[in-house]
């Protein structure tokens, strides 16, 4: 995944992909500006990284096998992904610069998200783990959804924030 990321970064590429997502965003809204386009751009990361991180955070009894540095991958490529197709919706071009910085910055909030998320793993194992252990699993995955939520929610209003002073 990050070799994907990588070759995004050094030669582009993602623009197909990120025009088929904003024309289908247009299709079923026509009305929607620039900025409707970027915020359900940002609703459908929000979506995409909540739902890895529920899944990714579940205690490793339940669903061993699967990789907490999947959920990392996963989160750094849909954050530059966010970044880029926001750039895409206000129609500004990026270059080899702006998608590095995209991708050091989704790496940089995917991290932090991480550390969130297991900061809140670790209270809510032991908040929860003498009284009520049939609750850590939910627990867990209640906190991986939040952490790759927000993550996705700052990735997106920083994009937007960026581009609006350019």
């Amino acid at each position: 995944m990050y070799s994907d990321l990588a070759r995004t970064v050094l030669l582009g590429g993602d623009e197909e992909k990120l025009d088929l997502e904003i024309r289908g965003i247009l299709e079923k809204h026509p009305d929607a500006d620039r900025y409707e386009v970027a915020d359900r751009l940002i609703s459908r990361a929000m979506a995409r990284c909540a739902a890895v991180g529920a899944v990714a955070s579940i205690p490793a009894g339940i669903l061993a096998g699967l990789p907490a540095a999947a959920d990392m991958a996963f989160q750094v490529r849909t954050l530059h992904h966010l970044a880029l197709g926001i750039a895409r919706a206000r129609r500004k071009d990026t270059t080899a610069v702006d998608r590095a910085v995209a991708a050091v910055g989704a790496l940089a909030i995917a991290g932090a998200a991480r550390v969130f998320r297991e900061g809140m793993l670790a209270g809510s194992r032991q908040a929860l783990g003498r009284r009520a252990p049939r609750l850590v699993p939910l627990a867990g995955a209640i906190a991986g959804a939040v952490s790759g939520a927000l993550a996705a929610w700052a990735a997106g209003r920083l994009a937007r924030e960026t581009l609006a002073r350019r």
